[in-house]
């Protein structure tokens, strides 16, 4: 399933279903209404310890629209998440019997 961007407004990201529902009388075969573009996939930004955030897409000179992705530290809350997951996982394995124990048991 595809990613568009509607022209008129930048509304995005929209995707087929958004659009089938907006144009009911479209039918079976998806036919993309003039004021949407289809978006590229962009690249990803590939910094450890950063995040991304998504621009709104903007057309190239050849007018195609692709992702765009800004690079960004990590807020003190998303670390503070971030650890609290990790802290929360460890404790769950760590109750979870090893391959060992399960062995064990079986003999």
């Amino acid at each position: 399933m595809g990613l568009y961007i509607n022209t008129d407004n930048n509304d995005y990201p929209v995707y087929e279903g958004d659009i089938r529902l907006l144009h009911v009388e479209m039918g079976e075969e998806f036919v993309l209404p003039s004021n949407y573009a289809v978006v590229e996939e962009g690249i990803l930004p590939k910094a450890i310890g950063k995040c991304f955030d998504e621009q709104l897409p903007q057309p190239t000179d050849s007018g195609v629209y692709r992702r765009v992705f800004i690079e960004r530290d990590l807020t003190e809350e998303e670390i503070a998440r971030s650890a609290a997951m990790r802290k929360q996982y460890e404790s769950a394995v760590s109750i979870s019997p090893t391959p060992d124990e399960m062995t064990a048991s079986t003999e």
